[in-house]
C-alpha cells in the first residue's frame, strides 16, 4: 500500500513536470539546420530511467528525433575509453567557454604559459633549455561547443575506415540504449541520413573551426579533417526516441551500466569526467548565471 502510495505520488509530480515543461516546446524549436526545420515543433515527452532499470514516460516519447548534441558526450567517453583521459585531455580541455556553442574560439592559456615561460629562459640566457620546451596549442575549450565535439571525433577509431569507425560508434549507442532485438519498447538507435546531408551541406561554421584547430596544431598527427568532420555529422544524426535516450541517461547515472541489460559500457572514471563536463559545460554561456540563481536559492 505504501509504495503504490509512493507510485502515485511521484506520478502526479512527474505530470506536473510534464505539463509545466511543455509549454515551452515550440519556443525551444531549432532551425539552423534546414532538415530540422520540418520537425513537428509541438512534439514533446519526458521520460525517466532510474538505476534499478525502472522506467516511466508521458508525452511523444516514442517519435524519434536526431540526438544532435547529445552525441557529444558520447563521443568525449568513447576517446576516452580508447585512449584514456590524458591523452584525450591534451586535446581538449574541461573548463566552460563563456561562449556560444560554435564560436571561432580555442583555449589558449597553456599555449600562452608556454610561451612566456620560453621567453623568460631565453632573457636569462639559458637558451638550451628554452629550446628543449614545445609549446602546447591551443585546443578547445571544452567537449560539449562544437570544437571540443569535433575534436573528440578526431579520436575515434582514426585509422579505420569510415563505415567500421560508424558502425563501432553505433555499436556503443546501442549498449547504452539496453537495445535487444526482441525489446518491445526500447527502440534501437537509428540514422536519420536526410539530416546528416542537410546539416552537412549547412556546414560553414564547423569546416571553419576544424580548420582552424588544424592550423593551430591541435589535432592528433595524422588526423584526416574531412573524415573527422563528415563522422561528427553523422553522430549529431543519430535518431534516438525520448524513452530509448533515458535508458542512456540512467547508465551515464549508473557508473556506465546500463540500468535495463546490466552491461558496463563505460569504466566509472570516464563516466566521472562526463558527469563532471555536463555540469560545468553543458549549458554552454548559461552555467554560471543558473548555478548563481540556484544556490541563491539555498
Amino acid at each position: 500500500m505504501v509504495l503504490l502510495f509512493v507510485y502515485l505520488i511521484v506520478s502526479f509530480l512527474f505530470l506536473c513536470l510534464y505539463f509545466f515543461t511543455s509549454s515551452l516546446a515550440s519556443s525551444l524549436f531549432r532551425a539552423d539546420i534546414p532538415q530540422l526545420a520540418k520537425v513537428n515543433p509541438e512534439f514533446f515527452g519526458v521520460a525517466v530511467c532510474t538505476i534499478d532499470g525502472q522506467r516511466f514516460s508521458v508525452g511523444d516519447v516514442q517519435v524519434p528525433f536526431c540526438v544532435q548534441s547529445c552525441s557529444k558526450v558520447v563521443t568525449y567517453a568513447i576517446a576516452q575509453s580508447l585512449h584514456g583521459p590524458n591523452k584525450v585531455h591534451q586535446h581538449v580541455g574541461v573548463e566552460p567557454s563563456g561562449r556560444a556553442f560554435n564560436q571561432m574560439c580555442l583555449d589558449e592559456r597553456n599555449h600562452d604559459a608556454d610561451i612566456y615561460t620560453i621567453r623568460q629562459l631565453k632573457k636569462a640566457g639559458k637558451h638550451v633549455e628554452a629550446s628543449k620546451i614545445n609549446a602546447r596549442p591551443a585546443i578547445p575549450h571544452n567537449p560539449c561547443i562544437n570544437a571540443g565535439a569535433i575534436m573528440c571525433a578526431s579520436l575515434v577509431l582514426p585509422e579505420a575506415k569510415e563505415d567500421v569507425r560508424f558502425d563501432f560508434v553505433m555499436g556503443i549507442w546501442k549498449d547504452l540504449c539496453g537495445y535487444h532485438p526482441k525489446s518491445q519498447t526500447l527502440r534501437s538507435p537509428t540514422f536519420a541520413n536526410s539530416t546528416y546531408l542537410s546539416e552537412r551541406a549547412s556546414a560553414d561554421r564547423n569546416f571553419c573551426l576544424g580548420y582552424m584547430m588544424r592550423e593551430e596544431g591541435a589535432f592528433p598527427n595524422g588526423t584526416n579533417i574531412l573524415k573527422t568532420l563528415e563522422s561528427y555529422f553523422m553522430y549529431c544524426s543519430i535518431e534516438c526516441s525520448v524513452h530509448t535516450l533515458s535508458v542512456v541517461a540512467g547508465t551515464f547515472a549508473n557508473g556506465g551500466t546500463c540500468p535495463v541489460t546490466g552491461k558496463k559500457v563505460f569504466d566509472n572514471s570516464v563516466v566521472r569526467n562526463c558527469l563532471s563536463v555536463m555540469q560545468t559545460c553543458g549549458m554552454y554561456v548559461h552555467i554560471i548565471h543558473n548555478y548563481t540563481y540556484i544556490c541563491s536559492d539555498i
